[in-house]
């Protein structure tokens, strides 16, 4: 049980600490600037599309995979960076993800930070 604590507030300070370092900047840079590149994580096959790759750093790709696998643990966390006010977002989760259609999770930018 310990050893879960200590992995649960890893896993908190982790997400913490990737979804608050993003700016106004980076979220228009890949969301704009993408063209029709996606944000993308495929469930099954584990691999991010070729925009996360570029622009995620290996603790943030991490973060968003943790995110898209186990959603079930990042909805009972609130965000505390204040994105409920500009985007909406009422949990963790929406930080990293905007939706998932079957196998294929469509990525937040917040994230990248």
């Amino acid at each position: 049980m310990k050893k879960f604590m200590i992995f649960v507030a890893s896993c908190i300070l982790l997400f913490g600490l990737s979804a608050c370092n993003s700016s106004e900047n980076d979220s228009e840079q890949t969301s704009q600037g993408s063209g029709d590149i996606k944000a993308e994580y495929n469930l099954d096959t584990k691999e991010f599309s070729p925009m996360m790759t570029q622009y995620g750093s290996k603790e943030s790709l991490e973060a968003y995979a943790f995110a898209a696998e186990h959603p079930q643990v990042l909805d009972h966390m609130p965000c505390y960076c204040g994105c409920f006010e500009t985007d909406g977002h009422t949990n963790n989760t929406a930080c990293f993800i905007d939706s998932v259609d079957g196998n294929i999770a469509t990525l937040d930018s917040m994230g990248l930070g």
